[in-house]
């Protein structure tokens, strides 16, 4: 139905137009139309073999369609190309079989058993303009997952987990961990172009370097920090703590003469490490002897065992904090420097008295200080 349009009749009375009842009537046809295409609702049998089922006008008036029944052949829905109308097409039909819907005389899409579209009619055609759009998305997604798989093919042999290989190839997933494989010298590198590029690289030992590097992949300089397969770290700079007074609460002093009893009853010894292939010597002290004494610079239990994931026993290691040593012996050396001026004092004393002593024995003739003859 075209839309309908009251007559108003000739300024100023209008008395030659429509009667109230016939605007009225026009108004509720405009109006029942608008509601059959945005809420009607039409369910249609169109079972049968291949052919064509036209809707009449009152039935392509309802906004959405629901087809059902058998198919036995390729079936195709008609509507009136006008007025322009947008349709939500269910295809609920059974059958291995198409279904298009179409205009009359126009071009249309085809719809899949089971599937639902939003579809238009533009006054020509039926349009599927959602799908178009996903289509061009879906053209772009493919193009760019084409374009990524010359990038990232998939990883040989590496599993789901293996990321970045040492050839330069990249897995498609990321999942577990992050690993850069490479049979010779591992490097990953950081790089901000044209301003600077460090790299991290691991040696067939399992130390790990932190270096310059080109940007490359090629490291320059010398080592800024190595972390040793042993657990040894090594640092070309210096080392540093937050230490402000507004990281700290509780602040206690420490009592110096305290400190140096338990220096005192520190056990320095040498010893060689088990994980040092080399064998070397080095200075140090045994955990919990050190932790009965500070125990704040002792991590962990003396004989502590963990079991892993096949459940055999593993070690877990105490850890001594060697830096925080400095200050206990900083404070020890201040009491052992109160005692060394504190003895000063009583040197000179001491001196002081001997000298008078030995000035009076001289004034009474005396040999010696004893009196002996």
């Amino acid at each position: 139905m075209t839309k309908q349009t009251i007559n108003l009749g000739t300024p100023p009375k209008g008395s030659d137009g429509d009667t109230t009842r016939a605007g009225f009537g026009k108004a509720n046809d405009n109006f029942n139309e608008l509601f059959a295409r945005a809420q009607g609702k039409l369910a249609k049998d169109v079972s049968g073999p291949a052919g064509t089922v036209a809707l009449t006008d009152a039935e392509a008036l309802n906004g959405s369609l629901t087809f059902a029944g058998a198919i036995t052949g390729d079936r195709v829905v008609t509507v009136p190309a006008n007025p322009p109308q947008l349709y939500i097409v269910r295809n609920g039909t059974s059958g291995a079989f198409s279904l298009t819907f179409k205009t009359v005389g126009g071009t249309g899409v085809a719809v899949k058993g089971g599937q639902q579209l939003v579809v238009f009619s533009d006054g020509v055609n039926i349009v599927d303009w959602v799908g178009g759009q996903l289509g061009g998305l879906q053209t772009g997604l493919d193009a760019a997952n084409a374009a990524i798989a010359t990038k990232m093919p998939a990883n040989p042999g590496g599993g789901l987990t293996k990321v970045v290989r040492g050839d330069g190839s990249l897995g498609n997933s990321i999942r577990g961990y992050f690993q850069v494989n490479n049979a010779g010298w591992p490097l990953f590198e950081w790089h901000i172009p044209g301003a600077i590029a460090r790299a991290c690289t691991m040696g067939t030992d399992g130390g790990l370097s932190w270096l310059g590097s080109d940007g490359a992949g090629n490291t320059v300089g010398s080592v800024l920090m190595n972390l040793g397969p042993t657990g040894s770290l090594g640092i070309l700079g210096s080392l540093s703590q937050g230490s402000d007074y507004r990281l700290k609460t509780d602040v206690v002093e420490l009592e110096a003469e305290d400190v140096l009893d338990r220096i005192m009853r520190f056990r320095g010894i040498e010893y060689t490490s088990i994980f040092d292939p080399d064998g070397g010597r080095s200075p140090g002290g045994l955990a919990h002897e050190v932790s009965e004494l500070f125990p704040l610079l002792v991590q962990g239990t003396k004989d502590a065992v963990d079991t892993d994931a096949e459940g055999n026993a593993v070690p877990r290691y105490q850890r001594m904090n060697y830096v925080g040593l400095t200050v206990y012996t900083t404070v020890g050396l201040q009491a052992t420097v109160r005692r060394l001026e504190v003895a000063e004092r009583t040197i000179e004393s001491l001196e002081t008295r001997i000298a008078l002593l030995e000035r009076t024995v001289a004034g009474t003739g005396q040999s010696n200080i004893g009196g002996a003859e």
